[in-house]
């Protein structure tokens, strides 16, 4: 029989309470599973870009600003551009999705249905997520 102690970190539980606080603050959003039943479903790009929006949306309405201008968002919407888009869309190398590959993929979800688009390219666009009100009744229910 040895005589050794075992020592624990605390910190590293700490932290990964700090992470689940962290969860906690800035909400939720649920994800359902008919995602991968989507034609588009395996294109890593388009599946990304989809969670980016629904992350991205206001839940309640807010007041936004962006690029100088005010914008009145309602739950489901979010104001951005397409190179923004892009910067969140990096391929493993760190090379951001182009504003033209972003515009095609938004014109994917607006095919489908799932997403409206109003507003200048270059100021600023708001994105209106078409079915978002399910989405923000699971959240409230749960």
């Amino acid at each position: 029989m040895s005589n050794t102690a075992k020592i624990y970190d605390f910190s590293a539980a700490h932290e990964r309470r700090s992470n689940r606080m962290e969860n906690q603050k800035t909400g939720y959003i649920p994800l359902y599973r008919s995602i991968l039943k989507q034609s588009w479903a395996k294109d890593v790009y388009l599946r990304t870009l989809w969670e980016n929006l629904l992350l991205n949306a206001a839940r309640k309405p807010y007041k936004a600003n962006f690029k100088g201008h005010e914008w009145h968002l309602q739950p489901g919407q979010l104001v951005v551009t397409a190179a923004d888009l892009g910067l969140q869309l990096c391929d493993r190398h760190g090379k951001p999705a182009s504003r033209d590959q972003v515009e095609r993929m938004l014109q994917v979800f607006v095919k489908e249905g799932m997403i409206t688009i109003d507003g200048e390219k270059q100021k600023g666009r708001v994105i209106t997520i078409t079915n978002y009100h399910e989405y923000a009744q699971k959240m409230d229910n749960s």
